[in-house]
Parts: C-alpha cells; structure tokens; sequence
C-alpha cells in the first residue's frame, strides 16, 4: 500500500515535471496591457482625461534591407498618454509627463502582431489650479521590437516606430487598421 502511494507520486512529481517545462507557445496576438509599474506615483489617479479607444491592430515587421519578415521578433506595444506632472524641478508651472500601459507579444512566422482593441484611459496625479485646461491626453501606440543584428558580436537592438493618433483615428474611418513597419538594425550601430 505504501509503494503504490509513493510510486503513485513519484508519477505524479515526474509528470508535473514533465509539464513544467514544456515552454508554452509564444502568442503573435498580444496580450492585456497592464501600466507600467514604479512609473507613477503610488496614489490613485486624481485627474481624468477623454478615453481613447485604439481599434484592433495588425502590424507586420519586415526587414527594410531585404523585405523578409522578423519572425519570432519580441514585440512591447505601449499605449501612450501624458499628464501634467506638478511640481516639476525644472518647469515652475509644471510639465507634460509620459504614461503608458503595456502589453507584450510576438511576430509569427510572417513578422505579423495582432493587437486588441483596447480602450486609453488617460490619467493623472496632479489636479490644481496649473491643470485647469491640461486633462490628460492620449498620444499615440508605440510599437517596440528587438531586432537581430548580424555584422557585430552584439545579438540584437531595440528600436521602436510610432504610430500617432492621426494615423489610428484615419484606419478607424476606413475600416483598415493594418502598419506594415520597415525596420532594421542600423548598419553602422555597434
């Protein structure tokens, strides 16, 4: 009774093993972006701005040098707003901060993302009277990616393309929301 229990676990602890490390698939449609963390102020959000509502992406990275697509090319999308940010050291009356949420995903065999529609709520920490007139704004999708890069010993380089609001309120009238992005490392980056 013992030795089938403990052969009954040992199966169990193998297999649970086994499982373990398989690696799971990595996913060209990108998933839930969350906010940046450590980048605001521990307090809630006490301004609001206008929400956005980014429609679904499809991007597709290709090598501006050969045409051939990054496959397998880790992608970071960030969906950008600012905020007034006061006080601010170097500007008496306040400066426009960066916030993002991110999410992360990875080219498929094409170099193609998908990404979600996804609703920008644009958020800040400060509501005093330098904010009267200054709502948190959404500015635009920036999409990164780490590209391999073959003439040095360094593997890759990170670079990023934007993709502003114009261009995405321009793809939801007519319906077609599909970037192709020509990009490669610089030639002479070391």
């Amino acid at each position: 009774m013992i030795r089938a229990v403990n052969l009954l676990i040992l199966i169990l602890v193998l297999s649970g093993a086994t499982f373990s490390q398989t690696p799971s698939p990595k996913s060209n449609v990108c998933n839930s972006p969350v906010e940046t963390p450590n980048q605001f102020p521990v307090t809630e959000p006490v301004i609001f701005g206008k929400p956005y509502l980014v429609p679904k992406l499809k991007v597709q990275l290709l090598d501006k040098y050969t045409n051939k697509p990054f496959a397998g090319a880790e992608v970071t999308v960030n969906y950008v707003w600012e905020w007034l940010e006061y006080p601010y050291t170097e500007a008496p009356f306040g400066a426009w901060s960066e916030g993002n949420y991110s999410a992360t995903c990875y080219a498929n065999e094409g170099g193609i993302v998908e990404i979600e529609e996804y609703k920008v709520e644009p958020h800040g920490w400060y509501k005093g009277i330098y904010s009267i007139g200054r709502k948190p704004r959404f500015l635009n999708v920036r999409v990164g990616y780490e590209l391999p890069y073959v003439k040095t010993k360094e593997k890759h380089c990170h670079t990023y393309t934007e993709i502003t609001k114009m261009e995405l309120d321009k793809c939801k009238r007519s319906g077609k929301c599909e970037f192709t992005i020509k990009d490669s490392c610089p030639l002479d980056w070391k």
